[in-house]
Order: C-alpha cells, then structure tokens, then sequence
C-alpha cells in the first residue's frame, strides 16, 4: 500500500490550484472524479484506485472528509485476500491509469 499513496501524492500535485478550490467530492458535479473512477480490468486494480482517489478527494476537495474505518473496510474486503506480488501489480496498474488519464 506505500506504493499507492505515492502515486496518490503524485496525482495530487498534477491538479492545478484553481480545480482544488473549486472541486467537489460528488461525481455528480466532478467530471473529473467521474471519469477517473470508471471500473478497470481488474477488481484489486479498481479497489487500490478507488482509496487513493479517496485520499486524493479528502486532501483536495472542500469540506471533505475521509473515513479511515470505512476505507479499512472497504480494503480489506477487497484486497484481503492478495499476495504481495498481487497487490504490487495492481498498485502498479492502478498508478498507471491515473498517471495516463492525468
């Protein structure tokens, strides 16, 4: 999981300051958010996504807030059952689609 809060940090600081300010935590009303949480190929992929998403959204987002018992939860009912090597490459998969649709 270091892995992936790296390529959250990094996909944070790809978003100019004028989105932070005016970026929402609804998908509804965030295009970007939308677009960028679209299920992968791969569900473990798709999950490690989706949390550093989250990370990025409850860093960047006005008045919001992450969960860090649901996000535990949500991680370890999908992820809970990977190898490391696994979970390394969907870290990797995951930083990859943000990183190319950044």
């Amino acid at each position: 999981m270091s892995m992936a809060g790296t390529f959250c940090a990094e996909a944070a600081d790809k978003f100019p300051p004028i989105w932070r300010k005016s970026m929402t935590n609804d998908p509804g009303t965030n295009y970007f958010l939308n677009k960028y949480s679209a299920p992968m190929n791969d569900p473990a992929s798709t999950a490690i996504r989706n949390i550093m998403l989250a990370r990025v959204v409850a860093s960047e987002c006005q008045s919001s807030r992450l969960s860090k018992a649901k996000v535990k939860a949500y991680r370890d009912s999908t992820l809970g059952s990977l190898s490391s090597d696994a979970m390394k490459t969907s870290a990797f998969a995951a930083g990859s689609e943000l990183r190319l649709r950044l």
